[in-house]
């Protein structure tokens, strides 16, 4: 990635996590004696299900994500992967999610 790519798509990853791997990539860049461009895009890629039932939300997202993949993710790695569910307001109302969502895009925009 950081002798070809253009850009970095993330999963399963923190802002935090975003942060420590960009900085890993940019220091690979330099060992291969070049600096990342400008350019470079990161894209922060996460799964976002709503439903005011936390569990049939998280089956739901599961089986979409097994499915697409085509992969059976273990339910442990699934939800360590989830970084604020153990905090995210419940139930999730229609209106608390919107919050919700606003308040992760938000964090996404400043990291």
């Amino acid at each position: 990635m950081a002798r070809l790519a253009d850009g970095w798509m993330t999963t399963f990853k923190s802002p935090e996590e975003v942060q420590t791997s960009l900085a890993m990539i940019r220091e690979y860049a330099r060992e291969l004696g070049h600096e990342l461009k400008p350019d470079f895009e990161v894209a922060i890629y996460h799964n976002i299900n709503v439903d005011e039932d936390r569990d049939r939300a998280f089956a739901e997202a599961k089986r979409f994500l097994d499915s697409y993949y085509s992969v059976d993710y273990r339910e442990d790695m699934l939800k360590a992967a989830l970084h604020d569910w153990p905090r995210s307001p419940a139930p999730m109302t229609v209106g608390g999610a919107t919050d919700r969502a606003d308040r992760l895009a938000d964090r996404a925009r400043s990291s």
